[in-house]
C-alpha cells in the first residue's frame, strides 16, 4: 500500500513473504481480497487478515483471478477451476464444469470482469464465457466476437467491454464489435493488458510496447518500445 508520505510499504498485518507471490487482487469499498498461491486473504483495512483455503473447498491450484460481484459473491479462478463464495457462506460452489481452461497458449492467466448488465464475464482459451441458465455460454461469432484466447478483459465507465486477444476487440453491445489489429494501426498483434487512466485515455500492453489511444490512432510510450508489457 501507499501511505500518506506516498511511499510504498507492506499492507498492515499482511504476510511479509507470501508462499508463491500475490497473483490476483480485488479491492472495493468492502475489503481487499488477494490470493497467495491457493489461499485467499481478505482484510477490511484494519490490519487483520482472514485466510481461506482447503477448509472452504478451494483446491490446490494457484488462484489467478478474483472479483466480487454486485451481490457480494466472490468469484475465484484458477487454471482449471472456478469457484464462487457467496457472502456468509462456509463452502465454495464449484462452477468449473463446461468452462474452458483459464490460460491461453502463452501460459498467461485470463481475467474476469463484471459486465455492465451485472453478469460476470470470464476469459478463457476459447473466448469470453458467462453463466446462463446454470451453464456456461461462450460469446461467439453470432454476436460478432471472433476473439479466442481472451486473456485480458476490461469494462470502462461508458459500459464498453474491451477484449485483449490476437488484436483488440471493442464490444459495445447490440452485436456491435470493432477490431483493432496491425492493419489498422495496432502496434502489435497481441494485447496482454487493458486499462484507462484518470483522464480517460485507453492504454494497452502489447508485445511491442505500452500504447495509448490518441488522435484516432495508437501511440507507443517511447520508454517501453521493444518491450512486452
Amino acid at each position: 500500500v501507499r501511505s500518506g508520505n506516498r511511499r510504498l510499504g507492506a499492507a498492515p498485518g499482511g504476510p511479509m513473504a507470501p508462499e508463491d507471490g500475490v497473483k490476483a487482487i480485488w479491492a472495493d469499498a468492502e475489503s481487499v481480497v488477494d490470493a497467495d498461491d491457493a489461499v485467499l486473504q481478505g482484510s477490511s483495512g484494519d490490519g487483520r487478515w482472514q485466510r481461506l483455503g482447503a477448509e472452504v473447498g478451494l483446491g490446490r491450484e494457484r488462484i489467478d483471478a478474483v472479483l466480487r460481484d454486485h451481490e457480494g459473491t466472490l468469484w475465484i479462478r484458477s487454471l482449471h477451476y472456478l469457484w464462487t463464495l457467496p457472502r456468509g457462506a462456509s463452502r465454495v460452489t464449484d462452477l468449473s464444469e463446461g468452462l474452458p481452461s483459464g490460460f491461453d497458449k502463452s501460459g498467461v492467466a485470463c481475467g474476469m470482469v463484471i459486465a455492465p448488465w451485472g453478469d460476470v464475464l470470464v476469459g478463457s482459451d476459447r473466448g469470453v464465457a458467462y453463466r446462463h441458465n446454470g451453464a456456461w455460454q461462450l460469446v461467439d461469432r453470432e454476436v460478432g466476437a471472433t476473439a479466442v484466447e481472451a486473456r485480458a478483459l476490461f469494462v470502462d465507465r461508458e459500459g464498453t467491454i474491451w477484449i485483449g486477444s490476437v488484436g483488440l476487440f471493442q464490444w459495445m453491445g447490440r452485436g456491435l464489435v470493432s477490431r483493432y489489429e496491425l492493419t489498422n494501426g495496432l502496434p502489435a498483434d497481441v494485447v496482454w493488458t487493458i486499462g484507462r487512466d484518470p483522464e480517460g485515455t485507453l492504454w494497452i500492453g502489447t508485445g511491442q510496447c505500452l500504447a495509448r489511444a490518441a488522435n484516432q490512432r495508437w501511440e507507443c510510450l517511447a520508454a517501453s518500445a521493444g518491450w512486452t508489457v
